[in-house]
């Protein structure tokens, strides 16, 4: 009785054992299915981060200095201040009998002494009617930008310069031979410049790569153009398009843009016109945008609300970032009510009498909230995991210090109908998880004077509405 008594035990024993372990691994199986649930990040999920200061560096925008609807410099310098911008391009003009020539100047020297970097134009060569500009007009006109940048003590703060602003848009049907002839010729005088100056290409009109980029792939002596600057550039507007792309995120210190064969079709979006453009004139070349962005006059087609500018400008700069673009130059800084045709006056961050639209206050949150760091942090990567409604979600992830990283997330949804008519897009739940626990502040609604914000202390993760508005977490270790 008692041997058997004692196998029974045993019996139970291996039973209990068994039945622990069943136990134990739906225990797994459930735990597992949670953390995935809930968005904790598994130990092989690492994202790649790049830093603040790097996204910061990496948006610019244009500002007509010398034009009359532009104030004078120190206005102009609180306004870039504002938005935490340090880059301009502008075509200051260089005749002293122009309007505005003393206040491009005045206002330029004003801002290279307080760290604002600049790119000039190069204004297109003098010709007589009808026949194409020689080489001694060509060189005339480059000359002359050098020499203005010399003579009024802006090389400390010219940071590139391009020639000839959309010159295939011109009434000169040799234009391919102007820009092969003025692309090299430029190049050679780059000595005149401070020593980190860059030679950007020629931008062409972004509707015409299609047709126009096949038409200047070599320089006149026959050497690829792209061996007479150092950077792509490229004009884009999306009209009422969203800007997002379909490029992968980048490698950074890795060229990517060139398809391997060549592009075929309309270049009526920003993917297809940076294939023509890096395939045939900038290949293996990083790439600036000098000029996109949003129009917001009523009366234009291809215009959009200024709240919809306001939620699509942040994304452009994001995912130009993201896609691995050099610089992105937003058009432009003000609004401009004496431009013509009409629609040129609606481009602004900022409205003629100086307020800042939705936009201009996303892109000043975005940089007070993630300002500061440094360009040469080795970054390391970060265990995130993503669930929920993850659907057309959009992500960048900076890091700026050791410690501290943020992540800008939005949605790829429509804001705006080319039948001119805001949509709303709901937010949905993001669970964003991490491998351990992180004290973590959302900062959303980016386009107010204030965003709002909620926090989460001490947890592996959290869970955000997450719209077609950019979204920033910042996260830090507990």
């Amino acid at each position: 009785m008692m041997t058997k008594n004692v196998n029974v035990a045993r019996m139970n024993h291996y039973k209990l054992l068994t039945l622990l372990l069943v136990v134990s691994a739906a225990g797994a199986v459930v735990y597992g299915s949670f953390l995935k649930n809930s968005g904790v990040a598994s130990a092989d999920t690492i994202t790649s981060a790049r830093t603040t200061a790097g996204f910061a560096d990496s948006i610019g925008v244009v500002a007509h200095l010398s034009d009359s609807d532009y104030p004078a410099g120190s206005t102009i310098k609180n306004h870039l201040n504002y938005v935490g911008i340090s880059h301009v391009r502008t075509n200051n003009v260089m005749n002293t009998h122009d309007g505005g020539y003393s206040k491009g100047i005045t206002t330029s020297q004003l801002l290279g002494l307080n760290g604002i970097k600049q790119t000039f134009t190069i204004p297109k060569p003098s010709h007589d009617a009808g026949k194409t500009p020689n080489d001694s007009q060509i060189q005339a006109a480059i000359n002359g930008r050098l020499n203005y940048i010399s003579d009024n003590n802006l090389k400390n703060s010219t940071e590139s310069i391009e020639i000839f602003n959309e010159y295939d848009n011109a009434e000169v049907a040799t234009w391919p031979s102007v820009l092969a002839r003025g692309q090299h010729y430029l190049y050679t005088q780059r000595g005149r410049l401070n020593s980190n100056a860059k030679i950007l290409g020629f931008a062409l009109v972004g509707y015409k790569l299609g047709n126009d980029a096949a038409q200047i792939q070599y320089a006149d002596d026959r050497h690829l153009i792209s061996t007479y600057f150092n950077q792509g550039n490229l004009h884009t507007y999306y009209g009422v398009n969203m800007p997002e792309s379909a490029y992968p995120t980048a490698i950074p210190g890795q060229t990517h843009f060139a398809p391997a064969s060549a592009p075929t079709g309309p270049a009526t979006a920003f993917d297809l016109r940076m294939k023509y453009y890096t395939y045939y004139i900038g290949k293996d070349k990083p790439v600036v945008v000098t000029e996109l962005g949003y129009v917001d006059d009523p009366s234009y087609e291809k215009s959009v609300s200024e709240r919809a500018a306001g939620v699509y400008v942040p994304r452009m700069v994001f995912e130009t970032f993201r896609i691995g673009v050099t610089r992105s130059y937003i058009y432009e800084l003000l609004d401009e009510p004496s431009a013509s045709p009409s629609f040129q006056k609606h481009f602004g961050l900022f409205r003629s009498n100086g307020t800042p639209k939705p936009s201009a206050k996303a892109i000043h949150n975005i940089a007070t909230l993630i300002g500061g760091g440094s360009d040469s942090l080795r970054t390391t990567g970060l265990q995130i995991r993503y669930n929920g409604n993850t659907e057309d979600l959009k992500t960048v992830l900076l890091q700026k210090n050791a410690n501290e990283y943020w992540l800008a997330m939005w949605r790829a949804k429509s804001v705006y109908t080319k039948d001119h008519r805001d949509i709303s897009v709901d937010p949905d739940d993001v669970t964003v998880g991490f491998s351990g626990n992180k004290d973590m502040t959302f900062y959303s609604n980016l386009t107010n004077d204030t965003p709002r914000s909620r926090s989460f202390n001490h947890t592996s993760y959290a869970s955000v509405p997450v719209g077609a508005e950019v979204t920033l977490l910042k996260i830090r270790s507990s």
